[in-house]
C-alpha cells in the first residue's frame, strides 16, 4: 500500500497528520527537528496507524464535536 506524503513548509508548527484516510502531511519543521530517521519513521508509522484504523474517515458532526470537546 502506498500513502502519499506531503511536506508542508512555511510554518513553525511541529506536527504530522493523516488526512482523508489516504495521505500523510508532515510539517517541514518536524522533519528538521527529529534527531534521526528512526524517530521520523516512528512518526510516519503513527500516522499510518491512524489511516489503517480509519480514524480520519469518521467526519460526522457528532465525532467532530467529541474531538473538539476532548481537545479543549
Amino acid at each position: 500500500v502506498k500513502y502519499p506524503l506531503y511536506i508542508v513548509d512555511g510554518t513553525d508548527d511541529v506536527n504530522a497528520m493523516a488526512v482523508n484516510g489516504t495521505s500523510i502531511v508532515v510539517y517541514k519543521s518536524l522533519v528538521d527537528k527529529v534527531p534521526d530517521d528512526a524517530e521520523l519513521a516512528t512518526v510516519l508509522s503513527h500516522e499510518i496507524a491512524h489511516i489503517l484504523a480509519e480514524h480520519t474517515k469518521d467526519t460526522t458532526a457528532e465525532k467532530r464535536q467529541t474531538l473538539v470537546s476532548v481537545g479543549s
